[in-house]
C-alpha cells in the first residue's frame, strides 16, 4: 500500500464555520423559490437542511434572513450548490455585494466561539483584504 491515509493530511477550512439557525430562500432567474433552514455559515458558504434538494452546480440568488421579526435582517448572495444529499445541501457563495459581506461577517462573528480567530481569518485572507 503506497498511499497515505486521509488522516495523514490535516483538514483545514479556509474560514470558520459557525452553527446558526436562520432561513434562506433560493431563487433562480425564472423566479422559482425554495425555502430552507441554514444550519451553519461561513464567509465562503453554508449548509442547509431541506426536504427537497436543488441540483448540484445550480446557481441561485440566496436571500438569508433571521427569524427575529424585530431585527428584520436579510441580505442576498449569489450561490452555487456544490453538494446535494439526504442531509441537505452544501452551498458556496461566489458573489457578495459589499453590504451583504458586512452582514455576513457580523453574523459569523456574533455566532463564533472564537471571534479572535475569525478576525484573524478576515485580516489574513488575500481575497478579502483591503487594497493599499
Amino acid at each position: 500500500m503506497g498511499g497515505r491515509a486521509m488522516t495523514d493530511f490535516p483538514f483545514h477550512r479556509e474560514f470558520t464555520r459557525v452553527p446558526i439557525h436562520i432561513w434562506g430562500t433560493f431563487r433562480d432567474d425564472s423566479g422559482e423559490l425554495l425555502t430552507a433552514e441554514i444550519n451553519n455559515l461561513s464567509m465562503r458558504g453554508c449548509h442547509s437542511s431541506t426536504f427537497e434538494g436543488l441540483p448540484e452546480g445550480g446557481r441561485y440568488h440566496l436571500t438569508l434572513f433571521t427569524e427575529d421579526e424585530d431585527s428584520a435582517l436579510h441580505f442576498t448572495v449569489e450561490a452555487r450548490i456544490v453538494r446535494s444529499d439526504p442531509d441537505g445541501m452544501g452551498i458556496e457563495f461566489f458573489e457578495l455585494p459589499l453590504e451583504s459581506f458586512e452582514h455576513l461577517r457580523n453574523m459569523v462573528l456574533l455566532n463564533s466561539h472564537d471571534p479572535a480567530q475569525v478576525e484573524r481569518e478576515f485580516r489574513e485572507h488575500i481575497g478579502i483584504r483591503k487594497a493599499g
